[in-house]
């Protein structure tokens, strides 16, 4: 099965599962960009790093987690990842409700609640 590709203004996602309440892609976030600081109110996520040294806000506590490590964040927390030094890969699954859950508090792109 071929990864669907999708660009993003901070990088690409590639889809690998996408059901009704699972999902896993890979993120991969360019050197000096972020995600938008986000919470979710129905999916729980557990993010996986496999290149780079991944910048994460999670809990209001900033972290660089390193490729191996792996962090969980369950739904109603917010959270941002970004790519300070170089690019960043993660593998991001989701448990629980996948499609339209995103509650956006800030957004480098302009983009306001709950669209990509």
């Amino acid at each position: 099965m071929k990864a669907e590709r999708i660009e993003k203004p901070w990088g690409c996602e590639e889809l690998i599962a996408d059901e009704p309440t699972y999902g896993c892609k890979i993120l991969t976030v360019k050197k000096g960009h972020r995600l938008s600081l986000q919470k979710h109110k129905l999916r729980d996520e557990t993010w996986y790093v496999l290149k780079g040294n991944a910048h994460v806000n999670v809990y209001a506590i900033p972290l660089v987690l390193r490729p191996g490590n792996v962090i969980q964040i369950p739904r109603g927390i917010w959270h941002r990842l970004g790519a300070v030094e170089t690019d960043v890969k993660i593998i991001e699954a989701t448990n629980g409700y996948v499609d339209d859950d995103i509650e956006r508090k800030e957004d480098d792109y302009g983009r306001k609640g709950k669209s990509d």
